[in-house]
């Protein structure tokens, strides 16, 4: 019985360890953070009088285009066209067709 007692108290003591040094690295972190984000503070000053007006930064961005290039408007005018014959044959030759 007490060399159960032992090796939990030991796997107790071994959590213990972990979760302080896991905290002591958690602080540490935080203090690198907190003296990165100081100096980014530092560097990032932006003057609010002198922003650019709403409109013409969102202005920019409205207009979406579609580029076609030229062998693919060749082939959608083929196949355009294929469609329209076969369209056309069907209408004149009816189930003779098939």
């Amino acid at each position: 019985m007490n060399s159960k007692l032992e090796e939990s108290n030991d796997q107790a003591e071994e959590l213990r360890n972990l979760v302080e040094e896991l905290e002591n690295e958690r602080a540490q972190d935080t203090a690198d953070v907190n003296v990165e984000s100081a100096e980014t503070d530092e560097r990032r000053e932006v003057d609010i009088l002198n922003l650019p007006p709403r409109k013409e930064i969102h202005s920019e961005n409205t207009r979406m285009s579609l580029k076609i290039s030229k062998p693919l408007s060749r082939f959608l005018s083929v196949i355009l066209i294929l469609i329209i014959i076969f369209i056309g044959a069907y209408y004149f030759l009816g189930n003779e067709w098939f």
